[in-house]
């Protein structure tokens, strides 16, 4: 199955509920899919407050069918029923990479400003930010495993452990020798990492070490465990 619509190259994907798929394009429009007709449900073109010519950072489905944008140093979120903003969070001063959505239902975010941020999204406030009281690096992504520990992969080649309830950083995985771009869960004690440096790690968590590399033919920017 094909799905045709955007009018400019798509580089954002999200899984929804009910086999449906959302997608953001260079167009600056998201659209949301049904992957048993291959039709598009709906469009929502994406609303810039500020003067921004940067696009979408990252994509994630939240609760009750909310989806949260990062862009350009904000946080965008839509209710996909409507198509509504419903509201956008500042607080960041460089471009937001990755936002994923915590246990309790709070939005955790990264930026490129070297900090990690944790919002109350009904209210609009940041609850807390982690910064450079250790040396975090330009975060491109983030995982947020069931025991609600946050994984941070970096421009600085390290992965990182975060207990974000007590704003602790709990381990450093060193191995990569390029940008960590991608993240994903095999359990709670076990990771996957993809870099630019052409390499897949597979890491234990309990005892920080790397179980196995893959090596890829060139540059790692997406991961999926199944």
């Amino acid at each position: 199955m094909t799905l045709t619509g955007h009018t400019m190259g798509v580089y954002k994907i999200a899984e929804l509920s009910k086999n449906r798929l959302v997608s953001f394009s260079v167009d600056r429009s998201i659209r949301l899919w049904s992957l048993e007709t291959g039709k598009c449900l709906k469009q929502i073109k994406v609303v810039f407050k500020i003067k921004d010519k940067q696009s979408i950072g990252s994509i994630k489905i939240i609760s009750n069918e909310m989806m949260v944008c990062g862009r350009s140093k904000v946080i965008d979120i839509y209710d996909l029923d409507t198509g509504i903003l419903v509201k956008s969070l500042f607080g960041h001063v460089d471009s937001v990479q990755c936002v994923d959505e915590l246990l309790n239902g709070n939005i955790v975010s990264a930026s490129w400003d070297k900090t990690i941020k944790i919002w109350n999204w009904k209210s609009g406030k940041c609850l807390q930010t982690i910064k450079e009281s250790v040396q975090i690096g330009s975060v491109l992504c983030m995982l947020v495993l069931s025991n609600d520990i946050l994984i941070t992969g970096s421009s600085e080649k390290t992965i990182k452990i975060w207990d974000i309830k007590c704003n602790k950083l709990l381990n450093t995985l060193i191995g990569h020798n390029h940008t960590i771009s991608c993240l994903a869960a095999i359990s709670d004690d076990r990771i996957c990492s993809g870099s630019w440096d052409g390499t897949i790690k597979i890491w234990d968590l309990a005892s920080s070490s790397c179980l196995q590399t893959i090596s890829n033919a060139g540059n790692v920017y997406s991961l999926k465990y199944f």
